[in-house]
């Protein structure tokens, strides 16, 4: 994932949002699914830190 690409999208009161990066990384975990009911602040994915390219 790149800085600013989308990860979620959250539907609220009909309306819908969609949750960017704030930093690059790989996605390590989901921790919801499609239609769950979320509590405002619950972690919805977990970013991790992107493992670096081997030189050579």
């Amino acid at each position: 994932m790149e800085v600013g690409e989308g990860l979620v999208v959250v539907e609220a009161m009909k309306m819908e949002n969609e949750l960017r990066a704030t930093h690059r990384g790989i996605v390590a975990q989901i921790h919801v699914k499609a239609g769950d009911r979320v509590e405002k602040g619950a972690p919805l994915v977990t970013l991790s830190a992107e493992p670096t390219q081997p030189s050579g």
